[in-house]
């Protein structure tokens, strides 16, 4: 199972009244009961974390029984999303484009990686030669109530400023040193949000400013 993703219906089911009796044998917590013994069963499983969730089902008195498992879309109560993964406006591309184009006319035209639908936690590890460009990562949400955050670390792992988290933030940073600098992107739900990379010119508008507010 994999945390986030789909949930499974665990089904079993007798031709008789006799109990079937479901054992979870897996070391991850679950989030919700077994249920009690019955003639049929039907245990809906959304893993809480990625791993193996084992389980054993028995029949008393004992008899042929039949067990199947049915993957189902995660509702949005239970951490699913609450659009599909291309939908530009929900998963927040159409909010993204707007936002890239500000930066664009401001000249960051240097595109990193192409705008994107993301879900979960996203990390990017970034190698900056000196003085390079100044790097900036657009990331936006439709819905206001989804908190975006993230963090970043320079080559030493010392932990770098960045925006509180939001709907719609943008991470930057100007290279202080050569090195790989490491990033991580998270929501606060199971919504796709849509991000973006750009390279803004040192020396630009956007470059002086961000330098400017580090003191450089």
């Amino acid at each position: 199972m994999v945390k986030g993703d789909h949930c499974v219906h665990v089904l079993g089911m007798t031709k008789t009244l006799a109990a079937l009796t479901m054992k979870y044998e897996g070391n991850v917590a679950l989030t919700q009961p077994i249920p009690t013994a019955s003639s049929t069963l039907d245990y809906r499983l959304c893993a809480s974390e990625t791993a193996p969730h084992v389980f054993s089902v028995e029949a008393t008195p004992a008899e042929p029984f039949s067990v199947a498992a049915i993957e189902c879309p995660r509702s949005p109560a239970e951490g699913g999303a609450r659009s599909k993964e291309d939908d530009g406006k929900k998963a927040g591309k159409d909010r993204l484009m707007s936002y890239m184009a500000e930066l664009v006319q401001a000249g960051c035209k240097n595109v990193v990686t192409q705008p994107k639908a993301c879900r979960g936690e996203q990390s990017f590890t970034l190698t900056s030669p000196s003085d390079a460009a100044c790097y900036n990562l657009l990331a936006t949400s439709y819905f206001s109530d989804v908190k975006l955050s993230a963090t970043l670390k320079d080559p030493s792992g010392k932990s770098l400023p960045v925006p509180e988290p939001d709907s719609k933030i943008r991470v930057e940073y100007c290279a202080p040193k050569a090195g790989q600098y490491s990033l991580s992107l998270s929501a606060s739900t199971g919504d796709y949000y849509s991000c973006v990379a750009l390279d803004c010119p040192r020396f630009g508008p956007e470059g002086l400013k961000r330098l400017k507010s580090l003191g450089r």
